[in-house]
């Protein structure tokens, strides 16, 4: 087993989508790696809601511009208030914690994935 553990890097706070998948290359390029993660919002129902619906079209998209990267979904659901809680418990201040949330539930999510894959094997 490798004992990966996830890491985060950076945030790319969406503008539009060529700067989104030119900062995702820059990225791949930067990490040396052909490997994406990419957080579905579903619903906590299960179901797909207008934010999930626009970020499988950007994932459809990003798999077809580049096919050279293996892309996933992966179910983002309570990431946020994963993060929000670790950092609340770590007596972060709100305003400190605004500026790390969202980088914390994406290592949030990539972990998952990383635990999922290292159950499977």
């Amino acid at each position: 087993m490798l004992g990966c553990t996830a890491q985060g890097v950076g945030i790319i706070h969406c503008k539009d989508q060529k700067s989104n998948f030119e900062a995702i290359e820059n990225y791949l390029n930067q990490y040396e790696t052909n490997f994406l993660v990419i957080g579905n919002p579903v619903n906590m129902d299960g179901t797909i809601g207008q934010r999930a619906e626009i970020v499988q079209a950007f994932y459809r998209q990003f798999v077809d511009m580049h096919p050279q990267v293996e892309a996933v979904l992966w179910d983002e659901r309570l990431s946020t208030k994963a993060a929000e809680r670790a950092l609340d418990e770590a007596g972060v201040k709100w305003k400190k914690r605004r500026d790390v949330v969202d980088k914390m539930a994406a290592q949030i999510i990539l972990q998952s994935y990383l635990d999922y894959k290292s159950l499977r094997r």
